[in-house]
Formats: structure tokens, sequence, C-alpha cells
């Protein structure tokens, strides 16, 4: 059978080099071999090459892809082999063919042998690891890998469109990153190109998101006369905004060029069930966003002076409409509100010694707990 002057072997420590060999073999080891066992290696790391096959005691020059790159040089023992720690570039075409070649210094001797790059990845999601869609204002996580050793890479929101800017700059840990931010405004809600670019591998990978227009308050519950901030993000540039609580108007606001605007509103007294929904409309855009919000529950206990042993009545408004309630005391039991969160149940109260005390109960929904006090003589 013809003879070649090299085969190219490769493992998954790294890239072996043999001098010679022959067309069968050569076949034969792309096939089992080289395609399925050669290892990929980011930029910026340094690979371990091997060579036999070659002239005992012959000085051998290694390389990647030109010796422009840079050459080592190595001496093989005695059986013609040798090894070197090999320096891979920071940055690469990934559309190139890579190789490795070792060439002695006569000419006489050489191989190559295949290289391929690790690809890199980058993606971002939220703490449940959901892509793809999340709200603004939530917490996002960017993980990128195969990047350039210890290279900073920019994280660039709304990349190559209208009103691009740098997000965030992290540096890798090796050849990973991992950071958090929280997603920023785009107006008119929509999708959102994020790039991550390697300053030093000039790697450019990026990842598409759907910004879903949401509001955030600082109050989960309040009580009547109450003032609840709320911020929002993802509405129209410069429109107007209306808040409702549970379909009655609490407050107007304009939003900002980037799509979001902060407000302010009074809680307003309310009749029945407490369990509510603050809304924020955009007519112009066409866009809405809800929360749960909560008007705090109140009980009353009659009497409120009493003896041990005595039963009271407990009577309990603006729970969560048909909400399952807890009520705390020497016997916890359960009962249910009614559609509009009201409820009057008995408690007879034993086992207290006199003094001042406080009955609590909890709507099992909103996990809100309200005391009323009441005194054993």
């Amino acid at each position: 059978m013809a003879r070649i002057p090299y085969r190219v072997v490769s493992d998954a420590d790294g890239v072996w080099l043999k001098s010679s060999g022959d067309l069968y073999d050569l076949a034969w080891m792309e096939r089992s071999q080289l395609q399925q066992y050669v290892r990929l290696h980011a930029p910026g790391t340094t690979v371990a090459i091997y060579g036999g096959g070659f002239a005992a005691n012959e000085t051998i020059k290694v390389y990647f892809q030109t010796p422009k790159n840079g050459e080592l040089v190595a001496t093989t023992n005695a059986t013609g082999a040798f090894s070197v720690k090999l320096s891979i570039p920071t940055s690469y075409n990934p559309s190139t063919r890579y190789l490795i070649h070792a060439i002695s210094t006569s000419g006489t001797d050489r191989a190559s042998g295949l290289f391929k790059f690790s690809i890199p990845t980058f993606a971002a999601c939220n703490s449940s690891n959901i892509y793809g869609e999340l709200p603004y204002g939530q917490a996002i996580y960017f993980d990128g890998d195969h990047f350039a050793t210890n290279e900073t890479v920019d994280i660039i929101w709304n990349y190559q469109q209208p009103g691009q800017f740098l997000l965030a700059k992290m540096q890798c840990f090796f050849n990973f990153f991992s950071l958090e931010k929280s997603v920023p405004g785009i107006p008119g809600q929509g999708a959102v190109t994020i790039a991550a670019i390697g300053e030093t591998s000039h790697l450019v990978l990026t990842t598409t998101l759907i910004i879903d227009a949401a509001i955030s308050n600082n109050l989960y519950n309040a009580s009547a006369g109450a003032s609840v901030n709320v911020n929002g993000g993802g509405f129209g540039a410069g429109d107007t905004i209306t808040l409702s609580l549970s379909g009655k108007a609490v407050a107007t606001t304009t939003s900002a060029s980037d799509g979001t605007f902060a407000s302010t509103f009074l809680v307003p007294a309310i009749s029945g069930a407490g369990n509510l929904t603050l809304t924020a409309t955009d007519t112009t855009a066409n866009i809405t966003a809800s929360q749960p919000f909560y008007y705090t529950p109140t009980i009353t206990v009659s009497p409120n002076v009493v003896h041990n042993g005595d039963s009271v009545t407990v009577i309990g408004k603006h729970f969560g409409a048909n909400a399952q309630i807890l009520v705390f005391g020497n016997s916890n039991f359960y009962l249910t509100a009614n559609a509009n969160g009201s409820f009057s149940t008995t408690v007879v109260l034993s086992w207290y010694q006199p003094g001042s005390y406080n009955l609590t109960v909890e709507d099992i929904s909103s996990s809100i707990q309200v005391s009323a006090p009441f005194v054993v003589q």
C-alpha cells in the first residue's frame, strides 16, 4: 500500500503527531479517533503536544498554524518521541481550520495535528432557569464559557440597535464568567439583543430576550391611607400610565423615554375582600402589567376583657375572598372566609393566667397575620 509522509492521531489529553504511516492507517485513525477524540480547547490555554516516529535525538520545531504564532523547540528522545506545552493564541476565526505542526530542522520529518477550539457559549436566564422571556426589573443571570483565559467580557444591551449601551464588564475566571444584573427597561416591551464581546479574543456571542412590561411596589400589604411607591418598565416612551387598584384609578403618571415610570398612590378604604390587583395601563401602547396587592385585614375580639375559660367572638374583615384562615390559640383551627373576605367565629380562651394577650389569625393564601388584644382578669 502507498506510503504517505505522516499520519495524525489525537487523544483526550492533547495532540499526538507521528511522522510516518500509510493511507489505510490514516483513514482508520481519522474515522475512529481523530474526529471523536480531538480535545477542544479555549483560546489562551496551554496544550500538551506529543510527537512520535521521528528520528532519535533530532531537533523539532512545533508551532500553531504558522511560525508567526511562535515556535517551540524540542529534542526527541532515543525512541524518536517528544512532548512540549504549546500556548494557544487568545483570538481566532471560528471559520478557519487550524493545525499544529511539528517539523524537524532537517525538514525530513514533519507531522500535523488537527486543533479545534471549544465552542463558546453565552446565555441569559432568571433564577428559575427560565430563558427567552423575562419581565422588567427581574434579576437576570448571564453565563459565558470558553472565552480567552482571564479576559474581560463586555455585556452589551440592545446590541447594534438604537440605544445600545454597555450593561456590564466581567472578567473571566479562567475561561468562564457569570454575573447578575436587573433587567433594564426597553420602551414598548419586545425583543432585545444582548452581546457578550471578549476584549482579548474578540469573540462576539449574542442572545435574545423578550422583555415584558412589569411593575413592582414597596409594600406587600397596606391599610387605608398608606402611601405606596410603584415602579414599572416595558411601557411606551412618554405615554400616560394609569394605576388602578382592582379597577379603581388611584394615580396617573407619564413614562420616561426608556419606558419606565415611578409613581405614588394612597391606598383607598375598601368594603370587601382584601386580595386586590394593582394594574398599570398604557392605553397608547396597549400595554398592561399587574401584580397582587393586599389590603391589610383586621380582626376584633369581643369581649376583649375576659376570665380564663370564657368564650369570645372573633370577627375578621378584608381577608382574601374565600381564603382559608388559621386561628392560633390553645388549639389551632382553620375556617374559611366568605366571598367578601369576612368571617365570624367563637374561640374559647382556656389555660390563660391573668394578663394581656394577642389573638392572632393568618390568611393562608397571602401569609398575612393580624392580631387583636385581649385581657384575662
